[in-house]
């Protein structure tokens, strides 16, 4: 529920940036403001930035870095 110290969040569909903005509304919650948010195809990028959720395009180095999952 709570994504409070995630550096980024990666959205790989049309149906997962769907089903974070449907999650952020029902909580009347928004991503933390220190979390960077991608997208996997410009689908699900204009889906996010249609919910209006600033999309950023990250360096290959960053993801890779953080793509450990804990």
């Amino acid at each position: 529920r709570s994504l409070d110290g995630a550096g980024w969040l990666v959205i790989t569909s049309v149906n997962g940036a769907g089903a974070l903005l449907t999650r952020l509304s029902a909580l009347e919650l928004s991503l933390p403001p220190d979390t960077r948010l991608a997208a996997v195809g410009p689908a699900t990028a204009a889906a996010l930035r249609a919910g209006g959720i600033i999309v950023q395009e990250p360096r290959v180095g960053e993801l890779r870095a953080a793509g450990r999952i804990q």
